[in-house]
């Protein structure tokens, strides 16, 4: 269970789908907004129920930029340049980087994050963010317009709860505002973090928030296997 929560500093979502335009702020969505637009994440909830597989590529290829694969400087060569900075302990310890959109009407910010504990300088979660974020003087501009910051498979912050409901289809888990898209794999013989002695599994997954029928952010993650 400890690895599950761990997992889900980089895997977990919210939206409200076809499953109906779900109001409710409870505890576990205030506390999500507070670290995503306070530091830009994580948002650590335990997880009850998963998926088997894995999360499709499509949903962790940002711009060209392959979460779980690429590092700071592939985000930087795609995005510009940018500072790494730090915020969290314990689970959320997280190194980061983050950019800005050019134009302000829209205010996009994008986080790439990598856990300080897990990771190194490999990426592990990726933040979209609509909106004003109290970190904002640490992101650089990035020339990409902010409709053209979103995921190969076409996820992007402001679309419609509709339009994300066709991308990504049932959640794994919706609760207290909380869209929860969780996928965990059985680690095999040859994979990275495979135990003969114990069975071991690698889990990511997807965030996303809603509000008033549209996306306000979405934090993509990936994990490492763990037993």
């Amino acid at each position: 269970m400890h690895f599950i929560n761990l997992i889900l500093t980089t895997f977990l979502l919210i939206t409200c789908l076809a499953y109906g335009n779900n109001t409710e702020t409870g505890e576990e969505t205030i506390s999500c907004d507070k670290y995503i637009y306070g530091v830009g994440g994580p948002c650590i909830e335990g997880v009850r129920t998963s998926y088997n597989g894995t999360l499709d590529q499509k949903h962790c290829d940002i711009n060209g930029f392959i979460l779980g694969r690429d590092s700071f400087n592939e985000a930087v060569r795609i995005f510009g340049k940018a500072q790494k900075w730090h915020s969290g302990d314990a689970a959320a310890s997280e190194d980061k980087i983050c950019f800005r959109s050019q134009d302000q009407t829209k205010k996009v910010v994008i986080v790439f994050a990598a856990n300080s504990e897990m990771s190194e300088d490999m990426v592990d979660s990726v933040r979209l963010i609509q909106g004003n974020v109290r970190f904002l003087s640490r992101c650089q501009e990035t020339t990409i317009r902010p409709e053209n910051i979103k995921t190969k498979s076409g996820i992007h912050v402001g679309m419609s709860i509709d339009e994300f409901g066709k991308i990504m289809g049932k959640p794994s888990e919706s609760r207290d505002g909380l869209l929860l898209y969780v996928y965990c794999k059985e680690l095999k013989p040859g994979d990275p973090g495979y135990s003969k002695e114990m069975r071991c599994s690698r889990c990511s997954g997807i965030i996303a928030r809603f509000v008033k029928g549209f996306l306000q952010w979405i934090k993509i993650g990936v994990g490492a296997g763990s037993c």
